[in-house]
């Protein structure tokens, strides 16, 4: 089956720190269709898996029109792999704009759309800010650390007993 991280795809394969680099291979690699994701993107993104969750550290200041769409296209890959569960840390990020914003609403749409969610975590204040202003604060979950984010994989979902109670009142009016 290969290595336990195989989960979030060959590029987020660790390097052994023994083991030497591959040799060059004497001919240019493949090109690339959108089906196929990025094999490192300049080392800007790192995956790893806590607890069947996706962990994704972003090694960039901004999140402007050019990463977005990197990282849009990245994070889905991600989540395709990983049945929705990502948690992205933006402790580097101090930037990001609507472009930034807009990727992020797709891969949590995305996310939702597999049956998990988007958790971002380790937000600077401005950032945070930034998804308080736009009231995403109130759609996505954001988590002090990755312990956080991690565990709201876990616990039941804001307003899932009262979804339960109002279907439950549903069916008896029905009946």
């Amino acid at each position: 089956m290969g290595r336990p991280n195989d989960l979030f795809g060959p590029e987020t394969l660790d390097q052994d720190s023994t083991s030497s680099p591959p040799p060059p291979s004497p001919c240019p690699p493949p090109a690339r269709t959108d089906a196929t994701p990025p094999a490192a993107d300049d080392g800007l993104i790192t995956v790893s898996g806590m607890e069947n969750v996706a962990l994704i550290f972003l090694s960039m200041s901004g999140i402007r029109e050019h990463q977005a769409d990197m990282v849009q296209r990245r994070l889905m890959a991600v989540a395709e792999r990983s049945h929705g569960k990502l948690a992205v840390s933006l402790s580097e990020v101090s930037a990001l704009n609507s472009s930034g914003i807009n990727a992020l609403v797709a891969v949590h749409a995305k996310c939702v759309e597999l049956g998990g969610h988007l958790a971002l975590f380790a937000l600077s204040p401005e950032i945070r800010k930034v998804f308080k202003v736009t009231k995403l604060d109130k759609k996505m979950i954001l988590a002090e650390n990755v312990h956080e984010a991690v565990q709201s994989f876990t616990k039941p979902k804001k307003g899932f007993l009262r979804g339960a109670f109002t279907w439950a009142k549903q069916e008896r009016d029905a009946a």
